[in-house]
């Protein structure tokens, strides 16, 4: 069925053969707009009956109310039902009239029933599966079946009971899921009430039960025995209970007859909650079980970022984050939380429905080439006088910041630490014979004078960065004097190939 299905008929769309797996039928709509409907109130928008092998997906039953969305024993995918009746019921899954190991699921689908119920899992034999799914109702699941109900990923907003759990001799799993408070009047997130004697059992996983604290009867988890001989187990791992009266509940009063037990048994571990607000009723022999916190409990604020609106995320530093089960996923947990992010972020799982998402780490930024070393920089050299005498006890040139009476200095600054090199060449008169400066001679006085610079000898200081100053008195070494007369200076900063460029001075030397 693709676009306009036409005028819906009366009592709603049926389809329902007797012959089992041998005539199934699938129904496929275009997705949201595609709408069936009845056209009386009190009737099944579409019921495809008994046969686990047909399935509809792809749109939406809008219920004329009060009335039924959908009655099926097969699966439903990505399907959304609405309502607006407390009498309306959004998706029924019945017995299927052939054998199946799985008899129903309803995938990725919305249920919005207003104070309905919004899916009700008949008894029967066969797993059924609800994942990825929203509800909205009164009453969010009933589980009366003998097989297991497995719930992954729900999101249920209720305003009575979150999951109501009969099953007989039977078990629900639920884990990565939220149940959430939407009224303001007597409330149970989950409530298992076996329905015959036997042993059953709730397991929650990962599962974050937000109640509405201000109602006195207001239960996280509540169990209750009225038949003898009868076992309820309910499990609480990683999850987390808050604002609710009562954290957990149980009622298992002793039966009439000898050999008689009722146990009633919740435990927790790994698990945000209040330990002190308990309401156990178990007083008869001989009832047993008990209300127990172990291994990893704790009772913190999780600091939900607006639970009121179901957003159950936490904030980086939450005390839930890291706090669960420090073993890795088994091969039944599922690898995502309800928001489909990864179910283990950091080094351990987190409590309740909602990973904490650490930020990704920075890429690293590739190494590029290695900047190139460039030599030291030398500027605004000067020397402090062009003509100087020297001292009656010269000494060896060191690097100061105070002016000396006599000698020169010369200031100069650099960029970065460095050896300084100071090249000192007397400047004498010369004549020029051929390209050389030579000493003059009476056979060459008449050729164009020249100077000559003669080596006079080299020193080397450490620099740094910064202005420096070196107070010059004449000293080259501890054995050479310069002579008077005229002088230059090269002064440069660095050794080798990672030197500056000299720059020169010149200056006098008198007696």
């Amino acid at each position: 069925m693709v676009g306009d299905p036409g005028t819906p008929p009366s009592t709603g769309y049926a389809y329902n053969p007797t012959d089992g797996a041998v005539n199934p039928v699938e129904i496929v709509g275009s997705g949201a707009g595609t709408v069936l409907t009845a056209g009386n109130t009190g009737q099944v928008v579409l019921n495809l009956g008994s046969n686990s092998h047909s399935s509809v997906r792809d749109l939406t039953l809008s219920i004329h109310s009060p009335g039924t969305g959908l009655v099926a024993s097969g699966t439903a995918r990505n399907i959304s039902v609405t309502g607006s009746s407390n009498s309306d019921a959004g998706v029924v899954s019945v017995p299927p009239v052939d054998a199946s190991p799985i008899a129903g699921a309803l995938l990725g689908s919305s249920v919005s029933v207003s104070g309905g119920t919004g899916l009700f899992i008949a008894p029967a034999n066969g797993q059924y599966r609800a994942e990825d799914d929203s509800v909205s109702a009164g009453l969010c699941l009933i589980a009366n079946r003998t097989d297991p109900v497995v719930v992954h990923r729900v999101r249920l907003g209720c305003s009575s009971f979150g999951v109501l759990a009969q099953e007989a001799n039977g078990s629900v799993s639920i884990d990565d899921s939220t149940i959430r408070a939407t009224g303001s009047s007597s409330w149970q997130g989950i409530f298992a009430e076996p329905s015959s004697a036997g042993a059953a059992s709730v397991d929650a996983n990962h599962v974050t039960i937000y109640g509405n604290a201000g109602q006195f009867s207001s239960f996280g988890v509540n169990v209750q025995l009225s038949a003898d001989n009868e076992t309820e187990t309910l499990t609480l791992r990683n999850s987390i209970v808050r604002n609710v009266s009562f954290t957990a509940g149980r009622a298992a009063n002793g039966g009439g007859g000898s050999g008689v037990t009722r146990r009633a048994n919740i435990d927790f571990s790994y698990s945000d909650a209040d330990p002190i607000h308990l309401d156990d009723q178990t007083n008869d022999a001989p009832a047993g079980g008990a209300i127990t916190f172990s291994t990893g409990d704790i009772d913190e604020n999780p600091h939900f970022i607006d639970p009121a609106s179901g957003n159950f995320a936490v904030p980086a530093g939450s005390p839930v984050v890291d706090a669960g089960d420090p073993a890795g996923l088994s091969s039944t947990e599922s690898p995502t939380d309800v928001l489909g992010n990864a179910r283990i972020s950091g080094p351990r799982r987190d409590m309740g429905a909602v990973e904490y998402q650490y930020p990704a780490p920075a890429p690293a930024v590739p190494a590029g080439p290695a900047p190139p070393v460039l030599p030291p920089v030398l500027s605004g050299l000067r020397e402090s006088a062009k003509k100087w005498r020297m001292p009656k006890a010269p000494t060896v040139a060191t690097i100061a910041r105070k002016k000396p009476p006599v000698g020169t200095t010369f200031s100069f600054g650099l960029d970065k630490p460095a050896p300084v090199n100071l090249s000192f060449k007397q400047l004498k008169s010369g004549r020029k014979v051929g390209r050389r400066c030579v000493t003059p001679t009476k056979r060459n006085k008449h050729k164009r004078r020249c100077t000559r610079r003669i080596a006079a000898g080299a020193l080397t200081l450490p620099g740094h960065a910064g202005p420096n100053k070196v107070h010059f008195l004449g000293r080259v070494s501890a054995s050479r004097l310069l002579k008077p007369g005229k002088y230059s200076v090269a002064i440069s900063a660095g050794t080798g190939a990672l030197s500056s460029a000299p720059q020169t001075l010149t200056f006098t030397i008198v007696k």
